[in-house]
């Protein structure tokens, strides 16, 4: 497989999120919980802590891909609103 498993679970988490985002709206502490999952995995394994497994990086990639699309798609429409009242002050004087 040309990708690992812990990157194949982020871009699960990726194409799951932006769905769920539109459906559900945004959840910051599913988002930041998702995101804290992935790194104390990476960590663990970086570190020596504990061996990982295709299946923890599977299930930690998804729960942190999910996370960053979630913020990252919530930062986007908060521009956007930004932008867009911004635009309508200006465009009102």
């Amino acid at each position: 497989m040309p990708v690992c498993a812990r990157c194949t679970g982020v871009i699960l988490g990726y194409l799951i999120a932006i769905p769920t985002f539109f459906l559900f709206g945004f959840s910051k502490l599913l988002s930041i919980g998702g995101c804290a999952v992935l790194l104390v995995d990476w960590l663990q394994q970086a570190m020596g802590v504990r061996k990982s497994t295709n299946k923890r990086r599977l299930i930690s990639g998804v729960l942190g891909g999910y996370g960053i699309m979630s913020l990252q798609l919530f930062i986007i429409k908060q521009v956007v609103k930004w932008v867009s009242h911004l635009f309508h002050l200006l465009i009102s004087k």
